[in-house]
């Protein structure tokens, strides 16, 4: 069985068959077919369901990209290998790679990060003060390195600028595809708290609801584009980028998201969390407002709904390890009935509860309605702000259950 460490990769005994039967199909595609990356992201999954890779991964910075773009040699290294001993070659080949790229030393990789954020914001210093909360800076079309680029003309250098505001996130690592998707996680928790401090138990139907284009958008904050820079902010393949950017200046300006009216308080509400250094329990905070932003961005109300309901029902679940099901509900009426909602809005959450599972297990459509999509969105907003306000009373999650 796998240890507890993870140093190297390794998988329990009793799931060896099923990583070993498809990494011989892996294997038999390198040379039957032209395009076998379907089988090496097969291969990639049930690695990551039979055995710790995620975690040896993670522990060393490294995304999938570096598995995918290494296999092929991998697989040709040991096609010759009998049945018996393929599997354990192959973590062999596995754990040489981690081990070469823990020799790698480490950079400084900067994500520039194109929104439709309004410039204004940039003279902002309560914006800013946000910004720090999601290890996010303001990023100026000035601070990019050109010197370097002898190809690279007045036309390519203008594509890189903006109209709007650029974000930057920055990060030690030796692999770029692990660096983006940490960005990827920094922005989007950045949006959701912004859409957060601005949807704040609003109701979906009083705002932006076209009936004609059924767009229900909560949000539309956006970005278009990542672009890498080194620590002296030289574009990484400018050449390339550049049609990465093509589309830059197309980007529409937030109309849902007004940033004059209450940019105060977004600061102000993190402020004392922030201070008090538990970093377990903030990056899951963040988690949540990353994922409200997702759900938040959705423009079909049934989607919107089930991201908003999955939302609530994850934080209570992570809140109450191991809880039944049936309780579920129980648990989303006590946390309304704290925050002194009505009764006419917690009797509700059963029949909702009821169109959920109606729709995810029987497909039944059009139940949904934009005031159930209003209940969700304001439950999971509760259940963020419950944990907002007793943050400075726990130490992990599972603490919550003392006040719910």
């Amino acid at each position: 069985m796998y240890m507890d460490s993870d140093s190297e990769i390794k998988y329990t005994v009793r799931k060896r068959y099923h990583i070993e039967q498809t990494l011989l199909n892996s294997i038999e595609s390198i040379n039957t077919t032209y395009d076998s990356r379907y089988y090496y992201e097969t291969l990639w999954d049930c690695m990551g369901w039979k055995s710790n890779i995620n975690n040896v991964f993670e522990s060393q910075g490294l995304s999938k990209m570096v598995f995918i773009s290494n296999i092929s040699n991998i697989l040709r290294n040991i096609e010759d290998s009998s049945q018996e001993v393929v599997l354990d070659n192959f973590l062999q080949e596995l754990n040489n790679l981690i081990l070469e790229y823990k020799k790698m030393d480490e950079e400084i990789i900067n994500i520039i990060i194109y929104t439709n954020i309004p410039k204004k914001l940039e003279e902002n210093n309560k914006f800013r003060d946000a910004l720090k909360y999601f290890n996010l800076s303001i990023f100026d079309y000035s601070e990019y390195n050109f010197e370097n680029e002898e190809d690279c003309d007045y036309d390519i250098k203008n594509k890189f600028n903006s109209k709007f505001l650029m974000l930057k996130y920055s990060k030690r690592g030796k692999d770029y595809e692990y660096i983006k998707n940490n960005t990827f996680n920094k922005i989007y928790s950045f949006f959701g708290y912004v859409t957060y401090i601005h949807k704040y138990k609003n109701g979906t139907e009083k705002f932006h609801i076209n009936e004609i284009t059924l767009d229900n958008k909560i949000t539309d904050l956006k970005i278009n584009a990542l672009i890498a820079t080194d620590s002296n902010n030289n574009i990484f393949d400018i050449i390339h980028q550049q049609d990465v950017m093509d589309t830059a200046i197309k980007l529409d300006k937030s109309k849902i998201i007004k940033f004059d009216n209450q940019m105060k308080l977004v600061p102000t509400l993190l402020e004392d969390v922030y201070k008090i250094n538990n970093n377990i329990l903030f990056d899951q905070l963040k988690d949540y407002f990353s994922l409200y932003y997702i759900s938040s961005l959705e423009s079909s109300i049934e989607n919107s709904f089930l991201k908003f309901w999955s939302l609530s029902e994850r934080i209570i679940k992570d809140i109450h390890v191991g809880m039944a099901d049936k309780l579920l509900v129980k648990y989303m009426e006590k946390i309304l009935q704290m925050y002194n909602y009505p009764k006419k809005i917690i009797q509700r959450l059963k029949f909702i509860k009821s169109k959920r599972n109606d729709l995810v297990h029987e497909n039944i459509h059009g139940e949904i309605t934009q005031s159930d999509q209003s209940i969700v969105k304001i439950l999971s907003e509760i259940l963020i702000g419950f944990l907002i306000d007793y943050y400075g009373e726990v130490n992990n999650l599972q603490d919550y259950a003392n006040f719910m």
